[in-house]
């Protein structure tokens, strides 16, 4: 078969891959943006494989307001550690003193230091996956990865939505021929 042959077969099948692309991209990127407008829940990036299987480098975890919420084993939480920065690991059990031990998935220990209930910042909601990668790009300073991203949802982009931009070229048909005069004797 000849690429003449094959180019209206393969033109549709890559946009179709396209609007999947972005319709994927676009559906999880909703569910942070709503969630965020509608019921107050925080953005966190995951940025580390210590949530691993479950939670992976590159997924956004929506993380609601802990206060006055009882946390139990099994949820996840973000909170401040003894430096000043976040972490979102998993509850493995409540101390009598109200305190929580807490563990990443991936990690083999639990972390070193219960964590205070005043440290808590928030209880995980809801997992977007993938989502959040081009931030963690950006923060790593990954540039050519988070160029080429951009570059390949821009090409999506106009692969999906060019053909409803462009002109569809008409078929060229002969002009017809000029009908013959009709002369009155």
């Amino acid at each position: 078969m000849t690429m003449a042959k094959l180019r209206p077969r393969i033109a549709p099948a890559i946009s179709l891959v396209c609007w999947l692309y972005l319709t994927v991209a676009l559906s999880l990127g909703a569910w942070v943006v709503s969630t965020r407008v509608f019921l107050h829940w925080k953005p966190v990036v995951i940025t580390s494989g210590s949530m691993a299987p479950k939670v992976l480098a590159g997924d956004v975890v929506m993380v609601a307001d802990s206060v006055g919420q009882r946390l139990d084993k099994g949820d996840l939480i973000r909170f401040r550690t003894s430096d000043g920065s976040t972490v979102v690991h998993r509850i493995q059990a409540v101390n009598k003193d109200g305190s929580y031990q807490t563990k990443g998935d991936a990690n083999p220990t639990p972390d070193p230091a219960p964590v205070a209930a005043k440290d808590v910042v928030g209880v995980g909601r809801l997992l977007v996956p993938v989502i959040g990668r081009p931030w963690m790009w950006r923060a790593e300073g990954q540039t050519a990865i988070l160029v080429a991203w951009a570059a390949t949802t821009a090409a999506a982009a106009f692969a999906a939505f060019g053909p409803m931009v462009r002109p569809r070229r008409r078929a060229r048909h002969p002009a017809p021929a000029p009908a013959p005069e009709a002369s009155h004797a």
